[in-house]
């Protein structure tokens, strides 16, 4: 009777080490790639937007303003975006954001995507989020 060659294959201590260190800095790699998400999700009959980011140019501007930067320092910015380019899109979002996290939900896709565009240029071009910095201070929506 034979073995297949992975059964007859001897393998020593330092090999599973090798195997096993490679697996987790894969892991660490692939897992530490991940500073920042901005996801639409449909469920039910509304969509949930989410954002976080963890990058560290994003959180050294915050900190510099004495913020957090994260779900409540976003939401102000989203605010003050849309209170000022599309008013008319306020009371369709229920905000829910976390101290991590953004959240917002709303019931059609096209404002989502509206919501995601803002994230993306708020966290994209910083003269854009500095001028909805000082709007969102004004309006009392950042502490």
């Amino acid at each position: 009777m034979t073995f297949p060659f992975f059964v007859r294959m001897k393998i020593t201590n330092m090999q599973y080490l090798i195997f096993f260190t490679l697996i987790f800095v894969s892991t660490f790699i692939c897992a530490s790639k991940v500073d920042k998400e901005i996801s639409i999700k449909k469920i039910e009959n509304e969509y949930s937007i989410s954002y976080f980011n963890y990058e560290p140019e994003i959180s050294i501007y915050f900190e510099k303003r004495e913020l957090q930067g994260g779900g409540y320092t976003w939401e102000a910015l989203v605010k003050a975006v849309i209170e000022n380019e599309f008013p008319n899109l306020l009371s369709n979002i229920r905000f829910d954001s976390e101290g991590d996290a953004f959240f917002a939900h709303v019931k059609d896709e096209i404002t989502a995507n509206k919501i995601k565009t803002v994230i993306e240029k708020l966290s994209s071009d910083i003269d854009y989020r500095e001028k909805y910095f000082k709007i969102a201070k004004q309006h009392g929506y950042l502490e």
